[in-house]
């Protein structure tokens, strides 16, 4: 692609991150909810403190703490420095987004998978939300392009980063090597090695900070359960469990209590709630969890997303046949079906796939609109409806709240 090229859809990406960085309230706020964690942790590894937040050590894995330290080093505790550096890192996003889906596909479907991508609500926010979504977001492309690009070893370094950051990435990881030893046991034999190599390394070096600290064994996060119940309890409230109670679940250790007695007691409160619960309620629960991962209220209508939800699963149906070959893009939505089976897959968790329903959504549209003029008027249609749903957004949300359990 010609220099102007890139530089037209960078800017076109860039534009709408910074505009909501810098213009929207929501935008300009500071950290929230596990935003405080993740800052607290930053700003601590650059004050030359450790990981930490308060007092506990291991509640979050390292991998974006790490990063969030190392712009504090760079710029002080500047959360608007910090929002500029994850917006330019979503930039790089959105090329290596471009430059997969014109591997795939073609250059037509990697202007419409850029395209939506830079104007999706899902993704412009996350670099200003200060959550762990914006580098996720990154390092899943990051790994999908180096596989592309045939860089195996590089693509270990990359599983291991996106494992560091978000430990569902595991479910991505262990697709990737699924489909290896499927397509080639033996060929793929040393490219399987490398990722275990890569995560045992990590996970030993992890394990061994964490045993220095704590004095036991800790591999994933002290907080590992925390999410789990609290990721479920909401769901088995709505479904009628009347004894669920989210205060039954610690977050953070009491002052001067240690941070694996909390694990140990969250993991009581774990066995407590799933051991109640009667089958239909674990056979309901992941069609509940996905109405709200499919959600489209945050809580304005988000119009991007509802327009190309059809496209992006017809992409994922029309190309089915050729999934060996696009085998990346497919493990991608692993971690989908796995945040849907074990925990609560809220809306703001779309955010780091995002990239990967552009590319389906952008393949399927330059499919399907040259196709016939009752593909053009049935594409047009579903948008021209979907604004009309935007404009009246607050009735229809209230009737789509009653739908829900």
């Amino acid at each position: 692609m010609k220099p102007y090229k890139w530089a037209i859809l960078l800017s076109l990406i860039l534009g709408f991150r910074l505009g909501y960085a810098l213009l929207t309230p929501e935008g300009r706020q500071g950290p929230i909810a596990d935003a405080t964690v993740y800052w607290s942790m930053g700003i601590n590894l650059a004050h030359g403190e450790g990981l930490h937040h308060e007092n506990a050590y291991s509640i979050r894995p390292p991998g974006y703490p790490l990063f969030l330290g190392g712009i504090c080093a760079l710029l002080g505790p500047s959360l608007l420095g910090a929002k500029l550096i994850q917006i330019l890192l979503a930039g790089v996003t959105g090329l290596l987004l471009f430059k997969i889906t014109s591997f795939y596909y073609d250059e037509r479907a990697a202007w419409a998978a850029g395209i939506i991508y830079a104007v999706s609500y899902d993704s412009f926010i996350i670099p200003a939300e200060m959550m762990s979504e914006n580098l996720y977001a990154f390092l899943l492309v990051l790994s999908v392009y180096v596989l592309v690009r045939g860089r195996h070893l590089l693509a270990s370094l990359a599983f291991t980063a996106l494992y560091a950051t978000r430990q569902e990435s595991l479910l991505f990881i262990a697709a990737i090597v699924c489909v290896y030893a499927y397509l080639d046991f033996k060929g793929n034999l040393k490219k399987i090695l490398m990722i275990a190599l890569a995560l045992l390394a990590f996970n030993s070096a992890w394990a061994y900070r964490n045993w220095k600290i704590h004095h036991r064994l800790v591999i994933g996060t002290t907080e590992s359960e925390t999410h789990l119940y609290l990721s479920n309890v909401y769901i088995f409230q709505r479904l009628g469990d009347r004894l669920a109670d989210e205060h039954n679940i610690m977050t953070l250790p009491p002052e001067g209590g240690d941070e694996t007695e909390m694990r140990r007691r969250n993991q009581q409160s774990c066995v407590e709630l799933f051991s109640r619960q009667p089958l239909y309620r674990f056979l309901l629960a992941p069609f509940l969890k996905l109405g709200f991962f499919l959600y489209p209220f945050r809580p304005a209508y988000d119009l991007t997303y509802m327009w190309i939800l059809p496209f992006w699963l017809l992409g994922l149906y029309l190309y089915r046949h050729d999934w060996r070959e696009k085998y990346p893009l497919y493990a991608v939505f692993c971690i989908v079906l796995g945040l849907l089976a074990v925990f609560h897959a809220v809306p703001r968790y779309r955010g780091p796939l995002f990239p990967f329903m552009a590319i389906f959504a952008g393949a399927a549209l330059v499919k399907l609109w040259p196709a016939s003029l009752k593909n053009r008027l049935l594409i047009s249609a579903w948008l021209l409806a979907n604004v009309a749903v935007y404009i009246e957004a607050g009735p229809i949300r209230l009737l789509a709240k009653r739908l829900l359990p």
